[in-house]
């Protein structure tokens, strides 16, 4: 029942916004009573938190590995803030702002989302960070960049892809590689200056 629940909050939430996306609402979507809903969920807030949980373990940034990537996290990204369900999210994001109580329900929630994009999450990444600092910035441009792509996709209608999206995509993929590449060459190098030189025998 509970799933159900979640299943129609994020549809409400895709196709009609918060602000419409009631417990009225989502009963009729789930086909439950309110009072089933009550018995479940003691206000919409707690079935929002459950929302964010839901759609979190499905948008997870990407997996930490010795071959993580600002492409590769950028590819995890991308894949992420193009989902239609990530409105719901924004949606949920943007309403903590304005409504107080909720805000406070959620806080928990929002704040944890961030972390899960935080170079730190990745320890792989963030090693290679700390011998390129200038790549911390990269990493925050792309990521902030499609926070702002997928601001466009919610604002524009249920589905439609705004024009500039794929050029602003192969930009920052273009970016990404660009600074993968001068990483990589870089680790190459000290990965030669650290081996031991043979001394030649002289006679």
């Amino acid at each position: 029942m509970k799933a159900k629940l979640v299943e129609a909050a994020v549809a409400s939430l895709v196709e009609r916004g918060y602000a419409a996306t009631t417990a009225v609402e989502v009963s009729k979507r789930a086909g439950v009573t309110r009072g089933a809903f009550n018995h479940h969920y003691a206000s919409l807030a707690n079935l929002f938190a459950d929302v964010l949980d839901e759609l979190y373990d499905k948008f997870a940034a990407g997996r930490d590995e010795e071959s993580a990537s600002l492409e590769s996290m950028l590819d995890a990204g991308l894949a992420v803030y193009a989902h239609p369900e990530f409105k719901a999210v924004l949606e949920l994001w943007l309403a903590c702002r304005n409504d107080k109580a909720l805000g406070e329900t959620l806080f928990t929630k929002v704040a944890a989302c961030a972390t899960r994009f935080e170079p730190e999450s990745y320890p792989h990444l963030a090693a290679k960070f700390d011998a390129h600092p200038q790549a911390a910035g990269v990493y925050w441009l792309i990521f902030e960049t499609m926070i702002g792509l997928s601001l466009a996709r919610a604002t524009s209608s249920v589905g439609q892809t705004p024009a500039h999206e794929k050029l602003v995509s192969e930009q920052l993929i273009t970016m990404a590689r660009q600074q993968d590449a001068v990483m990589s060459a870089q680790e190459q190098n000290d990965a030669v200056s650290s081996k031991p030189r043979s001394v030649s025998n002289r006679r």
